[in-house]
């Protein structure tokens, strides 16, 4: 499954080396990057950029970047918030693994030239789209690169798919998921084969640390056996991966047992030969959940 992104960028009359976002200049970093700037601004609101379409139109997306962060299942985006703007989030359990990952936070508030730090976020839930586009204006200001593709589902390929809203009141977004709990309420929404993402990425972005945190719902045992059969939870790929295992959610015992098979062989440290495993951490943080902290 996959998310895709809503771009919304409307040029005025910035200079050559500017880009107008929300109706702001914006100082580039890279003059060379304002063409695919202004690629990306005739889809404005107007529809939505697959991780392909968007490095279509901005072949420099991955260009610089050392330090990846990939949150799967980015909710409010409060997880990319917490690498950039960890004061705002000091009771945040994740705190650990992004100092650990990325640095200190003089080090991550610094511009990405400068750090080499990237962030992509996937959210298949399109209640966030808005939200998103906010936090990249505001983060493209700080010379930030963060970038949300949504509303799109993770999978093992690319086309369709069902996902389930929860509609239980101020808990709306807790359970939202491709696998239907009972719930009434549904939108069709696009899906991307995301281990071409992984693999494009770990070609295209500088050698370095890649740290991904995945929460989605029971779609993980589908798309992480596709990353297995990839060779893609290895050292290069991915050095990193936290993620909330689902196993609750499976219904019938045979799609539990394989479900279990698929968390053993994510776990092992033989499965990349003279490689080095993709470090695994069970954890789920879910402090600061609806945000609400100002950008």
């Amino acid at each position: 499954m996959s998310f895709q992104l809503v771009v919304g960028v409307l040029l005025t009359s910035c200079t050559a080396s500017d880009v107008c976002s929300a109706g702001e200049c914006i100082p580039m970093q890279n003059p060379s990057m304002l063409q695919a700037q202004r690629k990306l601004s005739q889809h404005a609101y107007q529809g939505l950029l697959s991780w392909r379409d968007a490095w279509d139109a901005d072949p420099h997306m991955f260009e610089n970047c050392s330090k990846v962060f990939i949150d799967v299942g980015s909710n409010a985006g409060t997880h990319i918030r917490k690498l950039y703007e960890p004061e705002k989030y000091p009771e945040a359990k994740y705190s650990s693994v992004l100092d650990a990952a990325f640095g200190p936070v003089w080090f991550r508030g610094q511009m990405s030239s400068k750090t080499g730090i990237c962030a992509f976020g996937f959210e298949a839930n399109p209640r966030w789209q808005s939200r998103y586009h906010e936090i990249e204006t505001a983060y493209a200001k700080k010379g930030w690169r963060a970038k949300w593709f949504a509303p799109m589902a993770v999978s093992n390929e690319t086309g369709e798919a069902t996902f389930w809203l929860n509609d239980d009141g101020a808990n709306a977004d807790w359970g939202a998921s491709l696998v239907n709990r009972g719930t009434e309420s549904s939108v069709t929404v696009p899906e991307v084969d995301f281990a071409n993402f992984i693999e494009t990425l770990s070609k295209q972005a500088l050698p370095g640390y890649k740290l991904m945190k995945m929460d989605i719902e029971g779609a993980e045992f589908a798309v992480l056996s596709h990353l297995l059969e990839r060779g893609l939870l290895c050292e290069g790929s991915l050095d990193k991966m936290t993620i909330e295992w689902h196993l609750r959610i499976l219904k019938s015992e045979a799609s539990r047992h394989a479900a279990e098979e698929i968390i053993k062989q994510v776990k092992s440290t033989r499965k990349c030969g003279p490689k080095k495993d993709t470090d695994v951490l069970e954890l789920d943080d879910e402090s600061y959940r609806d945000d609400g902290v100002p950008l």
